[in-house]
């Protein structure tokens, strides 16, 4: 009777040791998931903020652009007129541009039109403003618009890690919730169900964290 009162009581301060350790180390684990979480959140607003602020200044440049490429046409349009009129050979296309009107039409152009034009010119070409003009104009924009996306695939990146980290933390208080109820109890097999699926949670919410990206070396 003695060894078996002694044998129980030594199983009820295993579990005891047991359900201590795991609402610490819950607790600690909880705490630090939180602090991921919150740093990955972080993380997602400053992408998201740069990726509002970056779309909206591709946006402008993809207005400036348009706006200099109309302008750019009107003023080929008038060129054209000028050239025809004038009967401007290859020959004569310097001193056309360095006198007169035709230098005033092609200095106002933009810098990529002037060299389009003037390559359209002298090489007969079908049209100046071709794919090199179009990607010279809109570099700046198209540059501005992938960054802004790859921004916002930060950001979104960032709201998983966080939202893994959240998941984290609720399985962990699952271990707190069985392991603090464990103790409450007086019937030990029910303590030790309790306990294992504890110890078991407790585990695989370990190896899910390990599995996550840590914000501090993001």
């Amino acid at each position: 009777m003695h060894a078996e009162g002694r044998s129980g009581r030594a199983d009820h301060d295993a579990l005891e040791v047991i359900a201590a350790l795991l609402l610490g180390l819950a607790a600690v684990a909880i705490a630090w998931s939180a602090y991921q979480a919150s740093l990955w959140g972080g993380i997602q607003d400053t992408a998201l903020a740069e990726s509002v602020l970056l779309s909206n200044r591709a946006v402008d440049e993809f207005q400036l652009a348009d706006t200099t490429l109309a302008f750019d046409q009107a003023l080929f349009v008038n060129l054209v007129v000028l050239l025809t009129e004038s009967g401007v050979t290859a020959e004569e296309f310097d001193g056309f541009v360095n006198d007169g009107l035709g230098g005033f039409i092609l200095d106002n152009m933009s810098e990529q039109a002037d060299v389009a034009t003037t390559d359209w010119f002298l090489n007969d070409l079908p049209l100046p403003f071709d794919d090199t003009y179009q990607d010279v104009l809109y570099a700046e924009a198209n540059r501005l618009a992938d960054e802004s996306s790859v921004s916002f695939e930060t950001a979104s990146g960032a709201n998983r890690h966080s939202d893994d980290w959240v998941l984290a933390s609720t399985i962990l208080a699952a271990v707190l919730f069985l392991a603090g109820i464990s103790t409450a109890l007086r019937s030990r097999g029910t303590r030790k169900i309790l306990m294992a699926g504890s110890t078991i949670l407790f585990l695989g919410s370990i190896a899910f964290m390990l599995t996550l990206p840590n914000a501090l070396s993001a």
